[in-house]
């Protein structure tokens, strides 16, 4: 409800009484409002001294996408809000600190100084100073802004579709849309590297006791292991209900996929191979190819020597810190664009789709998202009966990172993100989530176990290849196989399931049905990637006494 008080110059007094009456109607926590005030403040004072002798004092509050703002207004010359003024009026502030220390009214106001200019917007029209402050920032905002980008991606994709010849349209994605969408894909792609080494050195380096590590490292990839099995059964069970896949599809087949089955022919799925993968026989090689698998087998091996060494190695631990923070900060920079790289992402997905292409196939997408959607039910029986905490409170609170994950489609890309939630939204200990988001990044892949089993099935439906329990317990097997080292290799889930239609004696043409399609199941497998990983992250931090609960309780 909008809020607004009137006075005359000079009243500060009653200015701050009007203040803290509406900065304590909101739901925030005591350091925030403490702040809020001071910021507010500090605007009124620099706003009262450059007012006009009989000018009148506005303020009022209002909502705006989820933000709480404070606005205040009145008659003057234009001045330079964040001059020398500044620092000088910041002596002059009158709250209340009764049994605060001078030492934490320091610190407070020190914080202040530093947060001012990005809380508080100054501007001057006909002769009028307008200050406005944000003193409480929406969680949901990023995701109303990537929703916004979403829609305004699709709406603008069938505009320029009706409207424009399709050698235009093709220009329009070659050149702006997906160089936006490769540009910011290839930012995030710089840190993933970095992120996952100096995260998982932090955390194992953290433990004094091996012991602890072993035991935390054993329930995790236990968890991990558990849910894939469960999805691949999920997929499979949902398909046995659904049996999609028109067999009328097979004369639809189209589309250049020699690259992707040349890839196919080429990979291994070999356990074996997997395993001797994992040591990589240099150290700057797995930087340089995004080997997952191996940067987690060195930044284990690093953070245990450190651990080790103890005291010996107290800069070098303090370097990997600083290292991890500093990588975490870039990648938050990153992504500040994600709804721009969704607005077009979405576009350019319409554009080279066509309506007509996504309908034809929308009986598979579906029968995969009702996959998916049972797959959230299922994690959120675990954390029931493993946490006997509310789970959809968890779900609740990931949501709006959920969106984000889901426009990104990496989970790889994601693990900065999800690390964040884990800390602010979850109460999780960096400890935990340190090791085992990176770590879940790489072999929890439930997601990607789901359409893979799901759309392979939905491809012997439509050639009418039938399947026994002599070929489809083989395929459920190379499924979890391939959910623990996928190779990483351009439009990996397109060559894992050309790889999968040679294995069922299926047409590798098959996966040109579902390459206008594919960044849609993309999305959801990767949003129920990432849920998977932090439920697991959860469910582990949990049973070793790691979750702050108050700060999981906590309503934003």
């Amino acid at each position: 409800m909008k809020k607004e008080f009137e006075t005359t110059r000079g009243d500060i007094e009653g200015c701050l009484k009007f203040i803290h009456s509406v900065v304590d109607e909101r739901k925030m926590d005591k350091k925030e409002k403490v702040l809020a005030i001071l910021a507010a403040e500090e605007a009124l004072v620099n706003l009262d001294k450059n007012a006009d002798e009989n000018a009148k004092i506005r303020i009022g509050i209002k909502n705006q996408f989820g933000n709480t703002i404070i606005w205040m207004k009145a008659a003057g010359e234009a001045f330079d809000f964040f001059g020398e003024d500044f620092l000088e009026n910041t002596t002059e502030m009158r709250l209340d600190t009764e049994g605060m220390s001078a030492d934490t009214e320091g610190h407070i106001r020190s914080i202040l100084l530093k947060t001012l200019k990005e809380k508080i917007k100054y501007s001057n029209k006909n002769n009028e100073n307008k200050i406005s402050i944000n003193i409480a920032r929406s969680r949901y905002r990023t995701l109303f802004l990537i929703m916004g980008g979403m829609i305004l991606g699709i709406l603008t994709g069938l505009l320029l579709s009706a409207i424009l010849p399709e050698s235009a349209n093709a220009w329009i994605n070659k050149n702006i849309l997906s160089t936006v969408t490769t540009v910011f894909m290839n930012a995030l792609k710089i840190v993933i590297a970095p992120v996952v080494f100096f995260s998982i050195v932090t955390s194992v380096s953290g433990f004094g006791n091996l012991s602890e590590l072993g035991r935390i490292g054993a329930k995790t990839f236990g968890f991990y292991m558990m849910t894939s099995v469960l999805a691949i059964i999920v997929g499979l069970v949902t398909f046995m209900f659904l049996k999609t896949g028109d067999p009328a599809l097979a004369t639809q087949m189209a589309g250049d996929v020699s690259q992707i089955a040349s890839d196919a022919s080429n990979s291994s799925v070999s356990l074996l191979d997997t395993f001797i993968n994992i040591v990589p026989d240099n150290f700057v090689k797995p930087f340089l190819n995004s080997d997952m698998l191996q940067v987690i087998f060195l930044a284990v091996i690093c953070g245990i020597t450190v651990s080790l060494l103890g005291e010996k190695t107290k800069m070098i631990s303090t370097l990997f810190d600083n290292c991890n923070e500093l990588f975490m900060k870039i990648t938050t920079i990153f992504m500040k664009v994600i709804p721009i790289a969704t607005f077009c992402s979405m576009c350019a997905m319409v554009l080279t789709t066509g309506i007509s292409s996504l309908l034809s196939v929308l009986s598979i997408v579906g029968g995969f998202i009702a996959s998916i959607a049972q797959m959230i039910i299922v994690y959120m029986i675990l954390l029931l009966i493993f946490t006997r905490t509310n789970p959809l409170r968890l779900l609740a609170k990931y949501f709006p990172t959920m969106l984000q994950v889901f426009s990104i489609c990496s989970s790889n890309a994601c693990i900065p993100l999800n690390m964040k939630t884990c800390r602010d939204e979850l109460g999780i200990h960096p400890r935990i989530f340190s090791l085992t988001i990176p770590l879940g990044a790489t072999i929890n892949m439930d997601g990607a176990s789901i359409s893979l089993i799901y759309i392979t099935l939905s491809f012997c439906h439509i050639f009418g290849v039938g399947m026994t329990p002599h070929t489809l317990i083989p395929l459920m097997v190379m499924i979890l196989m391939l959910s623990i080292g996928a190779p990483g290799i351009p439009n990996a889930g397109l060559v894992l399931l050309a790889m999968l239609a040679e294995q069922v004696n299926v047409p590798v043409e098959a996966v040109a049905l579902i390459m206008g399609v594919y960044p849609i199941i993309d999305m959801f497998s990767t949003a129920n990637n990432c849920l998977g990983d932090v439920v697991g992250t959860f469910i582990v931090a949990k049973s070793e006494g790691m979750v702050d609960m108050e700060v999981f309780r906590k309503q934003r």
